[in-house]
């Protein structure tokens, strides 16, 4: 079987089109055959608290070996030192909806 872990910022139940898109990528692969597993990370990002970038080294850190990572981009690009500590070992794949610059809310200096 075919597996993947999807990394997503806060809850996958956010009603968002980014969100709507992850939820419905988890589903049309489980209907294929794929082992999908969903790990939400702190709501906070792309903006993470030191506690949310911890919380996401741990989930990260405790994915076995060689597994397909999915990560949604609003988290994998502000965890860059966190990614790259686990890249050598996991398939790390970002999942980029828009560029950070293009969402919404954020400041010129921030995206």
């Amino acid at each position: 079987m075919t597996s993947l872990v999807l990394i997503v910022p806060g809850s996958l139940d956010t009603l968002t089109g980014g969100y709507g898109y992850d939820r419905r990528m988890a589903i049309e692969l489980a209907d294929r055959g794929w082992s999908v597993v969903v790990r939400e990370l702190d709501g906070s990002f792309p903006l993470p608290t030191p506690a949310a970038r911890d919380h996401a080294a741990g989930v990260l850190g405790a994915i076995a070996e060689d597994t397909t990572v999915l990560v949604d981009g609003l988290a994998l690009g502000a965890l860059p030192a966190e990614i790259e500590r686990e890249a050598a070992r996991l398939r790390v794949v970002g999942l980029v909806h828009h560029p950070l610059a293009a969402e919404t809310g954020l400041d010129a200096g921030t995206a």
